[in-house]
């Protein structure tokens, strides 16, 4: 009896020591945004075609993207890999917005555990495109959700918690899209 109370403060302790570290951070968002000389219409085309785009965007690191449930319609599903310094990421998840005005457009998606968030934005300036790449990890949950994002990111999952590697990897995506977006005009 003694041995299971100690086990219940001791992980008591963790998860109010994490809870307090967390909520110093909440959810960890990465953005990083790029200008390219393109149309509106052009760069939403492009996302709405990831599944023949993805790979070609970066060979080196995108391995696989499949329309799951085959559209590109919110509610549709996705899966894609990639690989990032020996890190694999193999994540499927669900679109939960697709928007298009003459101004702007917004693809996001979220993973089927709900701890990531992916948006491409598009925002006209002129005569280009704002083409901005944000990623958002973690449960916005008070108290539960602190502890669960500190357990994941910090104890189980460190490796693929790599931040600065995570947005190194939307900074270099961002310039091939430009490259490769500005090379078709």
């Amino acid at each position: 009896m003694r041995s299971w109370c100690r086990c219940v403060i001791v992980l008591s302790g963790i998860l109010l020591s994490a809870n307090v570290m967390a909520q110093k951070r909440g959810m960890i968002v990465l953005k990083d945004s790029i200008e390219i000389h393109t149309t509106i219409d052009s760069m939403y085309h492009w996302f709405l075609n990831l599944d023949k785009n993805f790979v070609r965007w970066d060979s080196v690191h995108h391995t696989d993207f499949k329309l799951l449930s085959g559209g590109t319609n919110v509610g549709d599903e996705i899966y894609f890999e990639e690989v990032v310094d020996g890190v694999k990421y193999a994540v499927k998840g669900k679109i939960i917005e697709k928007a298009k005005s003459d101004n702007e457009f917004v693809f996001a998606f979220k993973t089927s555990s709900g701890m990531g968030h992916i948006y491409f934005i598009g925002k006209k300036q002129g005569d280009t495109v704002r083409f901005i790449h944000v990623e958002k990890f973690g449960l916005k949950t008070p108290v539960i959700g602190n502890a669960i994002n500190f357990l994941i990111f910090k104890v189980i999952a460190k490796k693929k918690a790599n931040w600065d590697l995570i947005l190194n990897d939307m900074k270099e995506d961002n310039i091939r899209l430009k490259k490769l977006i500005e090379s078709k005009q």
